[in-house]
């Protein structure tokens, strides 16, 4: 295929997916997300943390400065179907977290558990996720690349 400089629309380079591109965070982010990060890696949140998906974040600088998050624990719809209280223990654990984190760093705004068929694509846009290493993926779908299996 020939590429001329009269073409209509945009180069198929320019057409990548928004949520597909790395997703930059802002600097001033960067240490209240790695303490959220290691606080989740600690082993006594092994159990706990092996029942979500995914946990994401979401950040946000106050009008005086404060920086607000939100943590949303997405957990997968088979497990929350097979234990209806897995939501809200799920919820439980990472309110707990949430309340370790130094306030220096950031204030929590929210606590959210969700199954993965409650979030929409505008909110995985606008969310990072907080440790992609403990990713978990059901045992009833091929997931992604490396994946961890709960």
């Amino acid at each position: 295929m020939r590429r001329t400089p009269h073409r209509a629309g945009p180069a198929p380079q320019d057409l990548a997916c928004p949520a597909l591109q790395p997703a930059r965070r802002p600097q001033e982010y960067v240490p209240l997300a790695r303490e959220l990060a290691e606080r989740l890696k600690k082993k006594t949140h092994k159990q706990a943390e092996e029942r979500v998906r995914d946990i994401l974040a979401t950040f946000v600088t106050a009008t005086d400065g404060t920086i607000e998050y939100t943590l949303t624990a997405v957990v997968p719809r088979e497990q929350a179907d097979a234990d209806p209280e897995l939501v809200n223990a799920t919820r439980n654990w990472l309110s707990q977290i949430a309340l370790s984190v130094p306030h220096r760093l950031g204030l929590s705004t929210d606590v959210v558990a969700v199954t993965d068929e409650q979030l929409s694509l505008a909110f995985l846009e606008t969310s990072y996720s907080l440790d992609v290493t403990a990713v978990s993926w059901p045992n009833s779908e091929a997931g992604p690349v490396d994946a961890v299996r709960p």
